[in-house]
């Protein structure tokens, strides 16, 4: 049998140094654990310098939609 290579992975990606393509990986994954995972080996200067804007935007608006879908209804609706 051929040799199977391993799924991509964004943390591996990340570590060597393509960092655009992990970033965008993880957003494919649509799993807000690998992305926060796969921004941990990261500061804000990496992501700035090597992610193209509309990476960054989707990368927040990624993070901000299942952040605020993880707030109790009732804070949610207290705040509204």
């Amino acid at each position: 049998p051929a040799p199977t290579t391993p799924p991509p992975n964004p943390e591996a990606l990340v570590k060597a140094g393509k960092i655009q393509e992990g970033v965008k990986l993880a957003l494919d994954m649509k799993d807000t654990t690998v992305m926060l995972a796969t921004l941990s080996h990261l500061n804000a200067q990496m992501v700035v310098r090597t992610c193209s804007p509309l990476t960054r935007l989707c990368v927040t608006q990624q993070l901000a939609a299942d952040l605020s879908d993880r707030i109790p209804p009732e804070v949610r609706y207290r705040n509204q």
